[in-house]
């Protein structure tokens, strides 16, 4: 920790969010495109020592501009480290280009990153000064990245080599024994690339008998071995099938190589991340893929690291067992990355809850129609829904909230922003459930209203196909986080048709196409005023079933176009049997603005009269 640096801040982990700018207003880096804010030890030597500065005495929720000489950032540009070399003396250099990063060794054999900044016929120059070297840093109060460049730009030596450890690849060498007894190691027997791989203390170089291993004269084994990061960082090219002979395995490798993405843990940056960056730029000079998510750590439900020598592990098939393999896929997805995550058993239950709503509620809208007097579905599910079918304007504003549903989660997920995907699909899917099915349901049904009134086969027809369309999108899009109650469900309205996880995704033109120019906020609104019609009976003690024999709702002058537009529905499904008034809000005491639905005056029918117990 810096002995220099005082503020309440030193020490502690904080998480900011900056936008980083040149002089010239051009931005460089920013925590904001990236969703995520950067976290850091403040005063570890962690961060440039002008940002760290910086945050060292913030309070929460702070904003401070701070403008950086290269002095409290990456320093001024060194001129000795900018230099020319010949290009006959750097194999490869004739297909380097102007602008391009590449990676050169110095005396000790440690990988520089250096910028081609000229090159001619005869000689090329290169800046191994940082790329942010000598500019003026502008922030805006990162994140995993940082750890990564950190553990990159402090590295020493050959660190996959050095390490010691009691597993791993042998190094495939053996010495002479000279006559007292001791190695030569300054001539090494190394064995011809054909007999590869081998262990030199089982395998005799070429010219020698196991007789002679260890004695004088003879031959000795290397006894040390290559971390076992030295192998793994081969992972990409070995599933590839990089190398392998044949036309079809170099097809595979051509198609898949590099790769577009990399999930792990965030302990592995230095080891695993590094080491397979660095191995592909060796031997296949280009990234071995295009993006790495980063996960954090699963702490107990103290919030503390799990070990085994704590005695807080959780072994997994425990909470599947419990809770289900959806449910534990659900609490796990719900995660964000790069940050921790906490065993929580009532998030899992909250899945449980998620995956069962799903199941009943696609049962329910494929039986509509299809019920004989005994409630009984005989007849198979056919799942064809034409959008131009869906008239009604509280079931296009249903799909015109889809459509937004589609784009956001998309885009999310493009992002590798699941938790924040998951979150806006399960948001609409209660909000389908709860208001939108309860709000058509007896439209759905065709069946007449407590009026007496019968919707027309239209109007019938426009429920359907929003419950169809809804819950079809539903299980494609919540699949990647219940793949067992979405691949269920999905065989129920498309038996036959393969598997939901090879199912197109959603896409937001057909929900769009649907809700022609409703807006999202009608279904919104009239959930609301069903809210209140409830709330009533529930203030009064009575059953859901009590009527209303009238009802004045106090509603924002913005809001009662939406309801008036699905007062049909709401009537039914809030059971009101005579006439619906309106009158302006008033501001409730203490509060700035009224509620947009509430109920001004009522007047309840009696409850239904009980059935008798058999």
């Amino acid at each position: 920790m810096s002995n220099e640096l005082t503020g309440r801040n030193v020490g502690k982990t904080c998480r900011v969010h900056y936008k980083g700018t040149f002089n010239d207003g051009k931005q460089f880096d920013s925590s904001y495109d990236r969703g995520e804010p950067l976290e850091f030890v403040c005063g570890a030597g962690q961060m440039i020592k002008g940002f760290d500065a910086a945050v060292a005495d913030l309070e929460v929720g702070a904003e401070v501009d701070i403008h950086l000489l290269p002095a409290e950032a990456y320093g001024e540009a060194d001129p000795k480290a900018i230099f020319t070399m010949p290009i006959a003396q750097l194999p490869g250099s004739e297909n380097l280009t102007v602008g391009q990063r590449v990676y050169l060794q110095n005396q000790f054999g440690q990988p520089v990153p250096v910028l081609v900044t000229e090159k001619d016929d005869t000689n090329i120059t290169f800046d191994a000064n940082h790329e942010m070297a000598g500019k003026e840093l502008n922030f805006h109060p990162d994140f995993m990245r940082v750890r990564y460049e950190n553990w990159v730009h402090g590295l020493n030596g050959d660190w996959l080599i050095s390490r010691q450890r009691f597993f791993g690849v042998p190094f495939p060498l053996w010495y002479p024994v000279k006559e007292d007894g001791t190695p030569d190691y300054d001539h090494p027997i190394t064995p011809s690339e054909d007999r590869l791989p081998i262990d030199p203390t089982d395998d005799v170089p070429e010219g020698y008998t196991e007789d002679q291993r260890d004695v004088p004269g003879g031959f000795t084994a290397e006894p040390d071995i290559m971390d076992t990061w030295a192998t793994s960082s081969l992972t990409p090219q070995i599933v590839t099938r990089w190398e392998e002979p044949g036309e079809e395995n170099q097809a595979i490798f051509n198609a898949t190589f590099p790769m577009d993405l990399r999930p792990q843990g965030q302990d592995i940056i230095r080891t695993w991340l590094f080491s397979t960056m660095d191995r592909a730029h060796l031997e296949n000079k280009c990234l071995p893929w295009a993006n790495t998510t980063l996960s954090g750590w699963i702490l107990d439900p103290d919030h503390k690291k799990m070990s085994k020598s704590k005695g807080n592990v959780v072994v997994p098939d425990k909470p599947i067992k419990q809770f289900g393999a959806d449910a534990v896929r659900y609490w796990a997805a719900a995660a964000r990355l790069g940050l921790d995550a906490t065993y929580d058993e009532g998030q899992m239950k909250i899945g449980r809850r998620l995956a069962i709503k799903l199941l009943n509620a696609t049962k329910f809208a494929l039986a509509i129609g299809r019920e004989d007097e005994n409630h009984h579905v005989g007849a198979p599910a056919v799942a064809a829904w034409n959008p131009a079918d869906v008239t009604e304007p509280i079931d296009r504003s249903a799909m015109s909230k889809m459509a937004a549903v589609v784009r956001e989660a998309t885009d999310d997920l493009n992002n590798y922003e699941h938790s924040k995907a998951l979150e806006v699909i399960e948001n609409y899917f209660w909000q389908f459930c709860d208001d939108y099915i309860e709000l058509v349901k007896n439209r759905a049904y065709g069946t007449a209203d407590s009026t007496g009134n019968v919707p027309s086969e239209a109007a019938v027809k426009s429920a359907r196909t929003t419950l169809g369309l809804g819950l079809d999108a539903f299980a494609r899009l919540l699949a990647p986080y219940l793949p067992y109650a979405t691949e269920e469900v999905w065989s129920w309205m498309h038996e036959g048709e393969g598997s939901v996880h090879r199912a197109a995704w959603p896409v937001a033109d057909v929900y769009a196409a649907a809700a022609g120019d409703a807006s999202a906020d009608l279904l919104a609104h009239a959930g609301e005023a069903l809210a209140a019609l409830r709330g009533i009976k529930s203030k009064a003690k009575v059953s859901m079933k009590t009527p209303i024999l009238s009802v004045t709702l106090a509603v924002a002058d913005d809001v009662r176009g939406s309801i008036e537009a699905a007062l049909g529905d709401i009537a039914e499904a809030g059971r009101v049997t005579g006439p619906i008034a309106f009158t302006a809000p008033a501001a409730a005491e203490g509060e700035d603005e009224a509620a947009d639905v509430t109920v001004a005056e009522s007047e309840l029918g009696e409850p239904p009269a009980k059935k008798p117990k058999k």
